[in-house]
């Protein structure tokens, strides 16, 4: 029995192509795009783009100026864990910050890291309020989880938004923030 390569060569990419397209549209039309519609359903949401791998479930948002960051953190955790399998959800704040806030924020910074460490989470709000109270027209925003503290500053129009792990990974930056 002979074989002709151009027969077997074709049915093998017609193959493969139909195997790896059903896979690519499943994972737009049946994960990505009806978690990115829930999530942009949530009040506070401007946009959610969503990254879809084996291990990893990546979920940018871009919030209004107006955002609740810890109410919708925990809906989009709660639509993510729909969706997740045994993946790792990741939620990624994508609103840049401005430069005015980055200098507010990095005063704060040490402190913040103090607090984080010895597991004095009591202390962030205070020094927040303090932060806030010297500034004019600063808003601060906190809220902890059993896993999260988020912390908002709004200033001038503008918003930063930070969610720190309260387990951390060793010294370093946290994994919610970014160094820029």
């Amino acid at each position: 029995m002979k074989l002709r390569l151009l027969p077997v060569l074709l049915a093998f990419f017609i193959s493969a192509s139909l195997l790896f397209g059903g896979w690519f549209a499943y994972q737009s039309f049946a994960v990505e795009n009806p978690v990115s519609e829930a999530i942009s359903a949530i009040a506070g949401v401007e946009h959610a783009q969503i990254d879809s791998t084996r291990s990893t479930l990546r979920i940018g948002v871009t919030l209004q100026d107006s955002a609740d960051l810890h109410t919708i953190y925990k809906k989009i955790y709660e639509q993510g864990m729909r969706e997740i399998g045994v993946r790792k959800l990741v939620i990624e704040i994508e609103n840049p910050s401005s430069e005015s806030l980055d200098q507010l924020w990095s005063t704060e910074l040490f402190a913040i890291a103090q607090a984080m460490d010895t597991r004095q989470y009591g202390e962030i709000p205070t020094r927040l309020a303090e932060l806030s109270a010297s500034h004019d027209g600063l808003e601060v925003k906190t809220a902890m989880d059993e896993e999260h503290v988020f912390i908002t500053l709004r200033w001038n129009g503008e918003a930063k938004y930070v969610i720190l792990q309260r387990k951390s990974d060793g010294l370093g930056v946290w994994a919610g923030e970014q160094v820029q």
